[in-house]
């Protein structure tokens, strides 16, 4: 149980630290109501979070490392940035940390968004103009030939107003396992984009928007 949020997070541990475990809880006759690593203090049922840092301090300096350079938080951030760096997997990453929001887990990593996705999906318009064969507008084209340039699949979604299937178009990402959706600024985007962030918590997907152009006034 996250202490910040009272939720409960999931995680997962190696083989070598599952025996080690085992064999500690074994050693130490824990029961299922006991804390994994209790207090040696009367007053305090389990370990505290002072006396954890000042073991970190220790396996540092055993190491020959700087105890000022690593830290309790620095392993946690340490272990979910190679998380997401092996499996480029934000939504894992974010349940590890116990986020409830995708933009906090991206803040925490101190991440550029887009070089960590692979799969983006694009909610685009299907009145705007110029569309191909495909119905994709010279706007949908630019932005598949951006992200495949970066290594992406962008997924092009289009909806029509007055009354666009946005339920129909949130499954087809969930379906091809998107990690973000890109909202073009649309008159449907515009004007049903409480629905659309909505859906998008709901699925688990990152919220992104196009750059606004720069006010020539603040240039």
């Amino acid at each position: 149980m996250q202490q910040k949020t009272q939720r409960p997070v999931q995680f997962e541990i190696t083989e070598s630290t599952r025996d080690a475990l085992t064999n500690w809880i074994a050693h130490a006759a824990l029961r299922s109501e006991n804390h994994l690593f209790p207090s040696r203090l009367k007053g305090s049922p389990h370990l505290s979070i002072r006396q954890y840092a000042r073991m970190v301090d220790g396996w540092v300096l055993a190491i020959g490392l700087d105890p000022a350079a690593y830290g309790t938080h620095t392993l946690r951030r340490t272990k979910a940035s190679l998380i997401n760096r092996r499996t480029k997997n934000l939504r894992a990453v974010q349940l590890l940390l116990g986020h409830t929001k995708m933009e906090s887990t991206v803040r925490y990593l101190g991440i550029e968004v887009l070089p960590s996705l692979e799969r983006l999906a694009v909610l685009s318009d299907s009145t705007l103009p110029g569309a191909d064969a495909r119905g994709w507008a010279p706007l949908d084209r630019d932005i598949d030939a951006a992200a495949r340039a970066a290594g992406m699949r962008a997924q092009i979604l289009k909806v029509k107003g007055p009354d666009p299937d946005l339920d129909g178009a949130f499954s087809a990402m969930v379906k091809e396992r998107a990690q973000a959706v890109l909202v073009l600024e649309t008159p449907v985007a515009l004007s049903h984009r409480k629905q659309i962030v909505d859906l998008a918590t709901a699925n688990h997907l990152m919220t992104l928007y196009p750059p606004r152009p720069a006010d020539p006034l603040q240039a």
